[in-house]
């Protein structure tokens, strides 16, 4: 029932005994409560300020007005921008580059301010509108300047100054529905039918140059059955990862094109940006807003990133690079990327990774048939590396098998070296010092990781002509790079066994080298291999294993066992000895300190005396322990060898091993017994012994298990009573060096030497006031909660006592980490991703999580990272506490990525981590420590 409507009231209508508000003022009082999360359109105004020219005074003014009053718009103008420590110049060309609209007043005169303001429009390809206010005459700048504009813009005469705001109204709202009907520019299919061309011309050049024939090339580039086929990725960072001759440039450009296709087909689907990571320098973030801005607005429509090549700009650009592309996909939601690259070493891959497959045996055998032009059977195909399933080698043998009487080489660098000689044609016999500019070409393009300016290669024209005519050579902007990286390296590695380049110059080089040294030890000099892994081993042994990691698995045999035998290296077993303890005397010159802590030392110093025993094709091996004075190489005891004694005659333990089938196979027998021997200590955590935080927390672990193991050790209260319950193990043991004890259920044995270090050590601490024997970490300092005995063992700890915890134990695992690696591992500072970062902070943030259901777990996370400090300050950590939430808030993940771009910056990688709350682990410093060694050595093999 309707109590009473009166109507006509300015403050409403009463209803219902009260009075309601007119459906006008409810939408002004929701507008004044409901805003746009978007900031307006900025909209520069550019125009002659002169207070005397009163037509342009106001027209500026009308300008500004209406623009304030469009919806969507702000004006920017210079005469209402308040004070600022900006220098003006700086100041208004900074806004027109960035602005949404540029509003350009033409009056009778122009000024170099609107000169720049246009230009930085223009640069930015912004949008800009001309609008021509009446004028007498105007003058030679201002004509000058409408005709550079009239080819980037149409202008509009304005024949009454009070008609500007409908002229300006009316252009702003055809911009705005424009760009939302379509967002592509015009002869923006143009430009996509042109870029899809020219990624299939440059598909066919990549078969061309493998020696296809052009008319074979031209069908394989077409045909899109050929090739890994990606899918196309919505958000995020997608690092794709192949080894070498994959295809993985063929799948970059797969990709490419089929993101252009479906571009073509619809404007709102993601606009393909391909870029070569060889060829960015500077901000990544640059060089894809350039690209985006020639075809429409930055942040409003979807972008895919594809970045080829990543791995040939070496690790440490090549983690700049990923850091930024992660950087910038995350902060912006509309942009996707794909990063193409080999697995190199020490490169922090994306959470989403995808490894390309190798191809079937039928795709393999079709590829090699098409380029052959008659079929191809997987008999004809001699050697079982010839057989692998990449199609670079599908493609290498299609190319042999065309040649009437093909010559198989006896190894891929062989295979590679034809490949090169048939892509060159019969040109290569003429290059003559051509040849030679090749290699200046490979070696200036390793060493910096770009193409190279054509100057730098040849300063005679004919000569750049002839290098850019060599068919594997592309040239762009005045500079050269080879097509495929292949080449490159092919030539690279010519420069080194030819001596183009010293090997002194190559220690210095970054690790894109690690390739061309492989390539050259499988040369056809069979000295080059011996002389680069002397050199290696002896200066650089984080290099050299890279180096032997990619011999072993790109340039060597899956020889069969007869070919096993007549590879076999010849001469007597200590001969081959020999061999294998020069390797050994080499890595102990590059890894110094580190050797005796790996027991590759004898007692006398230098390098033991190896064992060794040749039989059928196997060598095992022993490195001598004893007291008596052996000759550096001797035959393995017979005795030993039937009956296997680990402490026989000294001789603590045998190793039996079939030779690889490489030329450096010293260096890897060797390299393979350091890595075990290295892998064994880092497991007993015995390097941190050394140090006090380390052997602090193992002295109060060891106690510990100690008192609940033995009856007896349970009284032990101080560093005097442990010293004198050790002695009487000694004695117990009788001296005898071969002899250990394992104390209860704790799993440690100890051998006598052992005993007597330990001993050592806990001596040292007697009377310096530290009681060794108790926790070195902060206690808990709460009770369980009422009505239980146990649960998670971080709810005994409040939150800052926790904090204390957390802050000590990484203090305590970033001390002992600095300490390993200064102690023990010198050798490969340069190379360690984490010592590569030092100095730095380690900050971080911990999180609980707490439940409102009884038996619900709890939880409690960290998530710490690696923040830029200088060289003049000490690393540290500051670890701080978060929310009680799971995840992380955004404000923590833009420290995060300021973090990664700092870093990137110089050229460093960036460290992270998210996981459980370190902290209950026995020895949880020591453990943290060697996670981030192990982490660092296993990038070097």
């Amino acid at each position: 029932m309707i109590r009473e409507i009166r109507l006509g009231d300015s403050d409403g209508y009463f209803w219902r005994g009260r009075t309601v508000k007119h459906p006008r003022e409810r939408r002004e009082m929701n507008a004044k409560q409901i805003r746009p999360s978007e900031d307006p359109l900025q909209v520069f105004i550019s125009s002659r300020q002169d207070p005397k020219d009163e037509e342009m005074f106001r027209a500026r003014s009308l300008a500004i007005e209406e623009v304030d009053r469009f919806p969507v718009t702000k004006a920017w103008a210079f005469e209402d921008a308040p004070a600022s420590s900006e220098a003006a110049r700086d100041r208004y060309v900074r806004n027109a580059g960035r602005a949404d609209v540029v509003i350009w007043l033409i009056g009778s005169t122009t000024t170099t301010p609107i000169v720049e303001e246009i230009g930085a429009c223009m640069r930015a390809r912004g949008k800009l509108l001309a609008f021509m206010i009446p004028a007498n005459e105007r003058d030679d700048e201002t004509e000058a300047l409408i005709r550079r504009v009239s080819n980037y813009a149409t202008w509009k005469t304005v024949e009454h100054v009070d008609d500007l705001p409908d002229h300006i109204r009316a252009s702003l709202t055809d911009e705005i529905l424009q760009r939302h009907r379509d967002p592509a520019p015009v002869n923006h299919d143009l430009y996509l039918r042109q870029k899809l061309r020219e990624s299939i011309s440059d598909t066919r050049r990549l078969w061309a140059t493998l020696g296809v024939p052009e008319d074979i090339a031209g069908e394989l580039a077409e045909d899109h059955s050929v090739g890994h086929k990606l899918t196309i990725p919505t958000t995020g960072t997608l690092t794709v990862n192949a080894r070498q001759g994959s295809g993985k440039t063929l799948a970059a450009h797969r990709l490419f094109q089929l993101a252009l296709q479906h571009r073509l087909h619809d404007h709102f689907q993601p606009l393909p940006v391909f870029l070569n990571a060889r060829n960015i320098s500077g901000d990544l973030k640059d060089h894809i807003e350039g690209y985006i801005r020639e075809h429409g607005p930055v942040y409003t429509q979807r972008v895919l990133v594809i970045i080829d090549g990543l791995d040939e700009t070496g690790r440490s650009k090549a983690n700049q690079l990923l850091n930024q592309a992660q950087s910038y996909t995350d902060a912006n939601g509309n942009v996707s990327a794909v990063v193409i690259t080999r697995p190199l070493p020490g490169l922090s891959l994306t959470a989403e990774e995808y490894t390309l497959p190798q191809c079937s045996e039928e795709e393999f055998l079709s590829i090699a048939s098409r380029v052959a032009g008659r079929d191809v059977r997987q008999s004809e195909i001699p050697f079982r590396e010839y057989r692998t399933r990449l199609p670079l080698f599908a493609t290498i043998v299609g190319a042999y098998l065309r040649q009437p009487m093909p010559k198989w080489g006896r190894a891929p660098s062989q295979m590679v070296s034809e490949m090169v000689r048939q892509a060159l044609g019969d040109s290569l016999d003429d290059l003559g010092d051509a040849a030679e500019l090749l290699k200046t070409l490979a070696v200036a393009s390793i060493s910096s990781g770009e193409s190279v300016d054509k100057t730098l290669v040849a300063t005679k024209t004919s000569d750049q002509v002839r290098v850019a005519n060599s068919r594997i050579v592309v040239e762009e902007d005045g500079k050269f790079d080879f097509t495929l990286a292949i080449f490159r390296e092919w030539f690279a590695a010519r420069a080194i066994v030819e001596r183009s380049i010293s090997f002194e110059e190559i220690e210095l080089k970054s690790d894109r080298w690690v390739v061309p040294l492989a390539i050259a030890i499988n040369s056809e000099n069979p000295n080059t291999g011996r002389e680069i892994m002397e050199r290696l081993a002896s200066s650089d042994p984080g290099m050299a294993g890279l180096v032997l990691d990619e011999v072993k698995h790109n340039w060597s045999h899956n020889w069969s066992e007869e070919e096993h035998s007549k590879s076999f290296p010849s001469g007597t077993a200590i001969e081959i000895g020999t061999s294998i303890r020069k390797a050994m005397e080499d890595w102990n010159d590059g890894l110094g300190p580190l050797m005796p802590a790996l027991g590759m030392q004898a007692k006398a110093g230098g390098i033991p005396t190896l064992g060794i025993e040749v039989r059928s094709g196997w060598v095992t091996t022993s490195w001598y322990g004893g007291d008596e004075e052996l000759p550096p190489v001797v035959q393995l005891p017979k005795d030993l060898l039937d009956r296997y004694d680990r402490h026989y005659e000294g001789w603590p333990s045998l190793t039996s091993r079939g030779i690889e089938s490489t030329r450096v196979w010293p260096w890897s027998i060797t390299h393979d017994e350091l890595s075990r021997s290295l892998s064994e200590q880092l497991k007993s955590f015995s390097l941190a012994l050394e140090f006090t935080v380390g052997f602090h927390e193992f002295a109060y672990e060891f106690t510990s298990h100690l008192r609940g193991a033995d009856f007896e050790a349970r009284d032990i209260g101080t560093p005097t009573d442990l010293i004198d319950y050790i002695d009487q193990w000694i004695r117990h043991l009788q001296g005898d060096p071969r002899s250990s004890v394992t104390f209860g259920r704790s799993g440690y044995s100890f051998t006598v030497p052992e005993l007597e270090l330990f001993k050592e050590r806990v001596s040292d601490h007697v009377g310096k006031g530290t009681d060794i024997l108790v926790d070195p970490w902060p206690q808990p300092d709460k009770e369980w909660p009422p009505g239980r005995t146990g649960g998670m063992w971080f709810e005994r700890y409040t939150e800052e006592r926790l904090l204390q915890r957390t802050n000590a134990i990484f203090n305590g695992a970033l001390e002992i980490y600095n300490l390993i690696v200064e102690r023990w591992l010198p050798a490969f500072n340069r190379r360690n991703q984490m010592t590569y970062m030092l100095p730095f902070r380690m900050s971080g943030e911990l999180r609980l999580r707490e439940s409102s259901k009884p038996n619900d777990r709890k939880e409690a996370a960290l998530i710490h990272w690696s923040e830029w400090v200088d060289d003049a300050v000490d690393s540290g950590v500051f670890i701080e506490m978060g929310g009680k939430g799971r995840t992380f808030d955004d404000k923590t993940r833009k420290r995060i990525q300021a973090a990664q771009e700092r870093f990137a910056e110089q050229g460093k990688p960036h460290y992270s981590g998210w996981g459980v709350l370190h902290g209950y682990e026995p020895r949880p410093a020591t453990t943290l420590a060697h996670e981030w060694l192990t982490h660092d050595l296993r990038t070097l093999h």
